[in-house]
């Protein structure tokens, strides 16, 4: 099971712009700690002979435009929250230390790029993905069903019209799952999943 994911707020708007990756990995630090503290406090864990609700934990990258190393902090900040050298419980005689095995796994519950950032970003997906699977257990790519689901009006198979929607195919999933139309980008991501 992996519950809901966390989602890494790179790019996202705050009250200052927008959030850059260091403290987008933070924003998951600080949620992902606050949720294994309510764990502890409730004795549920390994210490307690119980096991954590989750088989990994999840967490959510969209767009590209960040660097390799800003993957390395996030999983480092993931990975601090079950470290009993980071954990703030440690001298607390009423709670124990973290536990890296509480943590169990770290996958990408979704990831994915938008056509805007794939014209616009030399090598988004490609470098986004390269730098995805080589730190975590397991990714699923994020798409929207239907290129243009902002803008009906819109030909949903041309693909050029579709700039800040994160689909690469046609789908319909009503009683059977029915693929339709398919953009470049579809293509280039198959072949970095090794199906040509």
């Amino acid at each position: 099971m992996y519950t809901g994911g966390l989602l890494w707020p790179f790019g996202q708007r705050n009250n200052d712009g927008t959030i850059s990756a260091p403290p987008a990995s933070d924003m998951v630090h600080a949620y992902l700690q606050a949720v294994y503290d309510f764990l502890l406090d409730n004795r549920i864990g390994r210490y307690y002979g119980t096991t954590t609700p989750w088989d990994a934990v999840n967490v959510h990258v969209h767009h590209c435009g960040w660097q390799d190393s800003d993957m390395d902090y996030l999983y480092a900040r993931i990975n601090a929250v079950f470290d009993p050298s980071q954990n703030p419980h440690i001298g607390r005689d009423d709670v124990p230390d973290a536990r890296p095995e509480d943590k169990k796994g770290t996958v990408i519950g979704e990831w994915g790029i938008t056509h805007d950032e794939q014209r616009n970003t030399p090598n988004c997906l490609a470098n986004a993905f390269t730098s995805l699977t080589k730190r975590f257990d397991a990714m699923w790519c994020f798409q929207h069903p239907n290129h243009n689901q902002d803008n009906p009006s819109l030909d949903p198979g041309h693909c050029s019209d579709s700039g800040s929607v994160f689909g690469l195919i046609e789908w319909n999933e009503s009683n059977v799952f029915v693929k339709g139309n398919a953009c470049p980008e579809w293509s280039a991501l198959q072949s970095l999943y090794g199906n040509p």
